[in-house]
């Protein structure tokens, strides 16, 4: 979900999701030798120091040596957002590319004659006719062998954490500075100016991301991402507006990625510790938010540990709620077949 690299001249860890300048920050964190967040854990324990817990992710990490190291008890934290929506689609273009087959590029047309408005017989006819029928069947496989729908498709790069990240400053507020995706190439230029320290004057134009083209715009998927969206999801139930009310179903792909949207939407508009809490412990009511998706779930127990007193005993006091919901909404308990 995350790639977390410690910076030991400045003393913070740089935090940003996959699919969000990961790329772009570890290669200015290997042009500048900083450290992951998982090799320093190892590090640790390889001489001896206690430092419990598993780790899914860079961010579980980065929790676990803020836990156990009294020497990062000050370390500061930048992570960077992005739109969830955007990132989404950005990831799914990729992983349904790399684990699927499917083409990067799809035409218009083609989506046209999937999700036009037409006799459910006809559309059925017209997707078993498609050039691209070998990864709807690919992707019903994949669904079938889970034990509820999974939104993420087994992949890390597809799990929203923009929630986690607002939980993340909720916990650590006083040294956790969020940076928006738009601004982010600002950020490192400003603390890692090119031609100094190693960076050479043209760093940032050699490795520059797509992101950095799109200045002012990267919270607008790509079109070809959308058209992928568009072909091979949004006929799906769980990403069809129109299926979803009509089928009235609950754990679908918007309210899968709405508090990450809500979230975004709470940090593009300078958010504060207190509007930020609120935020999460509104989000606490409805059990979903913890079970969204297993990593999510694991991650946000180990940061439970730091949040505010208030948060830490509304997360452990629900627990046997969450988990009965878990329970509910899996396969056990739902049709497959909507």
């Amino acid at each position: 979900m995350f790639q977390c690299f410690y910076d030991h001249i400045n003393d913070r860890f740089l935090i940003a999701p996959l699919r969000c300048a990961s790329s772009h920050t570890a290669s200015v964190a290997d042009t500048l030798n900083f450290t992951s967040a998982s090799e320093l854990v190892r590090k640790y324990r390889q001489e001896g120091m206690n430092i419990p817990g598993n780790q899914n992710n860079d961010l579980d990490a980065v929790i676990n040596l803020i836990s156990a190291v009294p020497g990062f008890k000050d370390t500061r934290i930048v992570t960077v957002v992005r739109d969830p929506y955007a990132r989404y689609l950005s990831a799914m273009a990729m992983i349904f590319n790399v684990k699927f087959s499917a083409p990067a590029f799809i035409d218009q047309i083609e989506v046209n004659n999937i999700t036009e408005n037409m006799d459910p017989a006809d559309r059925y006819v017209k997707a078993l006719q498609s050039p691209y029928n070998y990864v709807d069947r690919a992707l019903e496989k994949f669904q079938e062998e889970q034990w509820c729908f999974d939104f993420s498709w087994g992949d890390g790069h597809m799990v929203p954490v923009v929630a986690l990240q607002l939980m993340l400053y909720c916990a650590f507020s006083d040294r956790t500075d969020i940076v928006l995706l738009n601004d982010y190439d600002d950020w490192l230029n400003q603390n890692y100016p090119a031609g100094t320290a190693g960076m050479s004057e043209d760093f940032y134009h050699r490795t520059g991301k797509g992101y950095s083209q799109r200045k002012g715009n990267v919270d607008m998927p790509l079109r070809r991402n959308q058209l992928m969206f568009d072909r091979f999801l949004k006929p799906l139930a769980w990403y069809n507006q129109e299926k979803i009310n009509r089928l009235c179903i609950v754990e679908n792909f918007y309210k899968f990625l709405w508090f990450d949207r809500q979230s975004y939407e709470l940090i593009s508009n300078n958010c504060e510790h207190n509007a930020a809490c609120n935020i999460i412990d509104e989000f606490l009511n409805d059990p979903y938010f913890l079970v969204r998706n297993k990593n999510l779930y694991g991650t946000t127990i180990k940061l439970a540990a730091h949040l505010p007193s208030q948060l830490q005993i509304k997360i452990f006091k629900n627990m046997a709620n969450v988990q009965q919901y878990a329970i509910n909404m899996t396969w056990l308990n739902t049709d497959k077949n909507i």
